[in-house]
């Protein structure tokens, strides 16, 4: 008996342990959250980076030519003359006296005082001080026409080296440079031409240096009065009849 009922409990416990195992468990009170994962990094493409290519350094310009110094005038009349032999020895030792007078004359009292007056005219001209120039200038002026009377009997020195005959050429070719020049811009003469007005020149150039001319005037100044004689003279039995159109326009706008 005691057995049987032993076995009953058993069975009653078992049955209870099965009921409380096949319950839901209670829902928790604690609310959970619900974590997103996170969206993955999109990398940015990073920019191509420029690279700038040095430069290849550039060549050095070669310098400029020095330019020729000017051709002194005494050396022109050598030039223009073709003096060869005696004629180009006496022509040279009057040249270099010429020098010699002119160096002499710049270590005198009077050349060293004219250059230092010279300079003081510039600083006072600078400064704008019409007074300390106007003072400056008057001493200038006396030393500055010794220096100038010196220079012209020097040139004259020079040229009276020359024969009459070789001043009359150095005067014609004075006179052809300009008679050429004056009209390059309009025209071009052809060699015929060219000739035509060395001859017109020479013609002008022997009727109007004379013995004494050079003397009077080295620098040869008075031929500008020969200017307009020439000019019609080329004009009128030189020039073409289309070279003559050119000139038209230019002797009406004057």
């Amino acid at each position: 008996m005691k057995s049987l009922q032993s076995i009953v409990l058993s069975s009653i416990v078992l049955a209870l342990v099965g009921c409380a195992t096949q319950q839901k468990p209670a829902a928790s009170n604690v609310a959970t959250t619900t974590v997103k994962p996170a969206a993955p990094a999109v990398a940015k493409p990073e920019k191509p980076k420029v690279v700038v290519k040095a430069e290849a350094p550039k060549a050095p310009k070669a310098p400029a030519a020095p330019k020729a110094p000017p051709v002194s005038e005494f050396q022109q009349v050598i030039d223009a003359l073709k003096l060869q032999g005696a004629d180009l020895a006496k022509y040279k030792a009057a040249w270099a006296a010429r020098e010699k007078a002119m160096a002499d004359f710049s270590v005198s009292a009077d050349g060293k005082k004219l250059t230092q007056l010279r300079a003081a005219l510039t600083a006072a001209k600078e400064a704008k001080d019409e007074a300390k120039t106007k003072e400056i200038q008057a001493q200038i002026d006396p030393l500055s026409k010794k220096e100038w009377d010196l220079r012209f009997s020097q040139r004259a020195a020079v040229l009276n080296a020359l024969t009459l005959a070789q001043q009359q050429q150095w005067a014609a070719h004075l006179l052809n440079n300009w008679a050429v020049s004056r009209a390059v811009r309009r025209m071009k003469y052809d060699e015929a031409q060219l000739k035509q007005i060395r001859t017109i020149c020479d013609k002008a150039a022997a009727g109007f240096v004379a013995a004494d001319t050079i003397t009077k005037d080295p620098y040869l100044t008075t031929l500008k009065g020969l200017y307009p004689e020439i000019s019609k003279q080329v004009t009128e039995t030189v020039l073409t009849a289309e070279q003559k159109a050119t000139l038209q326009p230019a002797a009406a706008a004057k």
